[in-house]
């Protein structure tokens, strides 16, 4: 599971936007290099709110977080134990 914190009042596709910006950054030359992706739901982390961001390929996830952190775009999570997770809405 991957998270990527929203804020309030944005919607699907305005987290889908900085979500594709951040991607883009590894590789400007190659518009939407990754596989498609899913938001599904949201849930509460720490104070914050956190879209669930999925793709089937798992290096996508990775690379998120990696360049998320990098920029300090947006705080992403991969919660070591999804299980546990319940979503708000």
């Amino acid at each position: 599971m991957t998270l990527i914190e929203t804020y309030p009042d944005e919607s699907d596709a305005d987290l889908r936007t900085v979500t594709d910006g951040i991607l883009q950054t590894l590789n400007p030359e190659k518009p939407n290099w990754w596989h498609p992706y899913e938001l599904r739901g949201t849930y509460p982390r720490g104070g914050k709110v956190f879209g669930e961001f999925y793709c089937i390929a798992g290096s996508v996830q990775i690379w998120l977080w990696k360049l998320a952190s990098e920029n300090r775009a947006r705080e992403v999570l991969m919660p070591e134990d999804d299980a546990t997770e319940r979503p708000a809405v």
